[in-house]
Protein backbone atom coordinates (compact mmCIF):
# COMPACT_ATOMS: atom_id res chain seq x y z
CA UNK A 1 0.00 0.00 0.00
CA UNK A 2 1.35 3.49 -1.00
CA UNK A 3 0.10 5.57 2.12
CA UNK A 4 0.77 9.23 0.87
CA UNK A 5 1.06 12.01 3.65
CA UNK A 6 1.52 15.65 3.27
CA UNK A 7 4.49 17.25 4.04
CA UNK A 8 5.01 18.16 7.87
CA UNK A 9 5.57 21.78 7.02
CA UNK A 10 2.02 21.63 6.04
CA UNK A 11 0.95 20.68 9.40
CA UNK A 12 0.67 23.04 12.22
CA UNK A 13 -0.24 21.83 15.58
CA UNK A 14 -1.78 24.03 18.35
CA UNK A 15 -2.19 21.59 21.92
CA UNK A 16 -4.22 18.65 20.78
CA UNK A 17 -5.36 20.54 17.19
CA UNK A 18 -3.59 19.86 14.38
CA UNK A 19 -3.84 22.31 11.20
CA UNK A 20 -3.22 20.52 7.92
CA UNK A 21 -3.09 23.41 5.43
CA UNK A 22 -3.09 21.08 2.30
CA UNK A 23 -6.35 19.56 2.96
CA UNK A 24 -7.51 22.07 5.07
CA UNK A 25 -8.67 20.08 7.74
CA UNK A 26 -8.80 20.34 11.54
CA UNK A 27 -7.80 16.84 14.22
CA UNK A 28 -7.92 17.19 17.36
CA UNK A 29 -6.10 14.14 18.98
CA UNK A 30 -6.45 12.24 15.62
CA UNK A 31 -9.96 12.78 15.15
CA UNK A 32 -11.20 14.63 12.27
CA UNK A 33 -13.46 17.80 12.91
CA UNK A 34 -16.25 18.38 10.60
CA UNK A 35 -15.27 22.07 9.29
CA UNK A 36 -16.13 24.31 6.37
CA UNK A 37 -13.49 25.55 3.96
CA UNK A 38 -14.54 29.46 5.77
CA UNK A 39 -14.56 27.88 9.35
CA UNK A 40 -10.91 26.13 8.51
CA UNK A 41 -9.69 29.08 6.72
CA UNK A 42 -11.16 31.46 9.92
CA UNK A 43 -9.76 28.87 12.64
CA UNK A 44 -6.26 28.94 10.77
CA UNK A 45 -5.90 32.98 10.88
CA UNK A 46 -7.20 33.02 14.46
CA UNK A 47 -4.46 30.54 15.79
CA UNK A 48 -1.71 32.11 13.08
CA UNK A 49 -2.67 35.42 15.24
CA UNK A 50 -2.61 33.57 18.70
CA UNK A 51 -2.85 37.02 21.29
CA UNK A 52 -3.48 39.49 18.88
CA UNK A 53 -6.74 40.92 18.61
CA UNK A 54 -8.40 40.80 15.22
CA UNK A 55 -11.05 43.49 13.86
CA UNK A 56 -14.53 42.58 12.11
CA UNK A 57 -13.28 44.50 9.18
CA UNK A 58 -10.31 42.02 9.30
CA UNK A 59 -12.46 39.07 8.80
CA UNK A 60 -14.43 40.51 6.06
CA UNK A 61 -11.97 42.00 4.12
CA UNK A 62 -10.29 38.28 4.16
CA UNK A 63 -13.19 35.65 4.31
CA UNK A 64 -16.28 37.25 2.96
CA UNK A 65 -17.59 39.39 -0.63
CA UNK A 66 -18.89 42.66 -1.03
CA UNK A 67 -22.05 41.22 -1.62
CA UNK A 68 -22.31 39.09 1.78
CA UNK A 69 -21.75 41.74 4.17
CA UNK A 70 -25.23 42.28 4.86
CA UNK A 71 -24.45 42.51 8.28
CA UNK A 72 -22.61 41.44 11.25
CA UNK A 73 -24.12 38.07 11.95
CA UNK A 74 -22.23 35.78 9.60
CA UNK A 75 -18.94 36.40 11.30
CA UNK A 76 -20.74 36.32 14.78
CA UNK A 77 -22.23 33.27 13.95
CA UNK A 78 -19.05 31.27 12.55
CA UNK A 79 -17.19 32.32 15.58
CA UNK A 80 -20.05 30.36 17.17
CA UNK A 81 -19.12 27.66 15.23
CA UNK A 82 -15.76 27.40 15.59
CA UNK A 83 -16.19 27.65 19.35
CA UNK A 84 -18.32 24.88 19.62
CA UNK A 85 -16.42 22.86 17.16
CA UNK A 86 -12.85 23.56 18.09
CA UNK A 87 -13.61 23.09 21.71
CA UNK A 88 -12.38 26.58 22.30
CA UNK A 89 -12.93 26.77 26.39
CA UNK A 90 -10.59 27.52 29.08
CA UNK A 91 -10.89 23.60 30.07
CA UNK A 92 -9.38 23.02 26.97
CA UNK A 93 -6.56 25.77 27.22
CA UNK A 94 -8.24 28.12 24.80
CA UNK A 95 -10.37 31.63 25.10
CA UNK A 96 -11.58 33.14 22.40
CA UNK A 97 -12.71 36.47 23.55
CA UNK A 98 -15.08 38.78 21.76
CA UNK A 99 -13.53 42.63 21.86
CA UNK A 100 -16.89 44.99 22.30
CA UNK A 101 -16.79 47.26 19.15
CA UNK A 102 -13.72 45.62 17.76
CA UNK A 103 -13.53 42.35 17.01
CA UNK A 104 -12.22 38.70 18.10
CA UNK A 105 -9.38 37.71 20.11
CA UNK A 106 -7.70 33.85 20.54
CA UNK A 107 -5.89 33.44 23.44
CA UNK A 108 -4.09 30.75 24.99
CA UNK A 109 -5.06 29.75 28.64
CA UNK A 110 -2.60 26.65 29.52
CA UNK A 111 1.63 26.58 29.83
CA UNK A 112 2.84 24.88 26.72
CA UNK A 113 0.77 25.77 24.42
CA UNK A 114 3.09 27.12 21.82
CA UNK A 115 2.65 25.90 18.16
CA UNK A 116 4.77 23.71 17.21
CA UNK A 117 5.64 22.14 13.69
CA UNK A 118 4.38 18.14 13.24
CA UNK A 119 7.15 15.84 12.48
Amino acid sequence: HNLQRAPASDVLVFNDLAFDDAELTITRAGIPISLTEREYRLARCLFANLGRPLSREYFYERFWTHEEMTSSRPLDTHIYRLRNKLGLTADRGWQLLTIYGYGYRLESVAAGSEASVAS
